[in-house]
């Protein structure tokens, strides 16, 4: 719950002294770090790979594109926000919330690679399609940095685990800072977004307010969806792979090739995502309780 409160309390600090806007360069290399912990728990023996995981992709490719267009009649803006929110992988901390419900924690892992990976290539292709064309953007432009930020983990943290497994263990262990990384990838993000707001976004705020709505719907359908997909044996892993998002990588995806703005969407959608797991965590103790009852 403490975790779950850092979320929240990054938000708010981001929105009221937004004094990190300068260092949003940062996100990057926080997310490679965080990546290398989630790359280095990857469990290859056996078959690691399953057709819902590939199942997973696909609907993580076309979501994005889904909301984009059915918003895009009604207002530009927000469509590409929902496009952005949709378009992040899956979320390093999956893993572990399905190991804390004991659920399949390897079909999980592999997914993150999977996920992260995969969608690092998509985004370089899906966002040349949605951006106005003030905005000149190729592939190339966001495919080899998008590379580079899953790549170069990927390749480092498999080189430690196969020649230097004692310091591969080592960092497991630590693998919970990952997630101060996050808090302070999120706090630089609303820092951000809360400085452009002040100083150079010109629309109603109450716009604002209809970005919060369209990305609380958009989470609830992803987790819906992704639970579908898993059916009765990969239920929850299925729902967590496509409904629990990587936000660090479109937050930097934003801002790096988009607007503050456009980053809004992945914060909102990590606000409610963190809210929805807040209640898988309450219910699942509950449940342990009346066992033990």
């Amino acid at each position: 719950m403490l975790k779950n409160s850092l979320v929240f309390i990054s938000i708010i600090i981001g929105v009221l002294f937004p004094f990190g806007h300068s260092y949003t360069y940062l996100i990057q290399y926080f997310l490679m770090v965080m990546l290398f912990w989630a790359f280095l728990e990857i469990d290859f023996s056996g078959n690691p790979f399953n057709r819902k995981q590939f199942y997973l992709v696909a609907a993580n490719i076309i979501t994005p594109l889904f909301w984009y267009y059915i918003i895009m009649p009604f207002n530009s803006t927000l469509a590409l926000v929902a496009f952005v929110a949709a378009l992040a992988p899956t979320a390093i901390a999956s893993a572990t919330l399905v190991s804390i419900l004991n659920k399949n924690i390897k079909f999980t892992t592999v997914y993150v690679m999977i996920s992260n990976f995969a969608m690092s290539i998509g985004a370089s292709f899906l966002l040349p399609l949605v951006v106005s064309k003030s905005i000149q953007i190729s592939v190339i432009d966001v495919l080899l940095p998008s590379l580079q930020v899953v790549g170069y983990p990927l390749i480092l943290a498999l080189i430690i685990d196969k020649y230097l497994p004692s310091f591969a263990n080592y960092m497991i262990q630590r693998k919970g800072n990952a997630y101060f990384l996050l808090i302070i990838n999120l706090y630089l993000a609303s820092s951000k977004a809360s400085h452009f707001i002040v100083t150079e976004y010109t629309g109603p705020i109450y716009f604002i307010f209809f970005i919060g709505i369209a990305i609380s719907i958009i989470a609830f359908i992803n987790f819906a969806i992704g639970k579908k997909i898993g059916g009765s044996d990969l239920r929850l892993e299925c729902g967590q792979g496509l409904g629990q998002k990587n936000n660090s990588f479109t937050i930097w995806i934003a801002l790096t090739f988009l607007s503050p703005l456009a980053a809004l969407g992945p914060i909102f959608y990590l606000f409610f995502q963190n809210t929805y797991i807040s209640y898988l965590l309450h219910k699942h103790r509950h449940d342990i309780g009346v066992r033990i009852k």
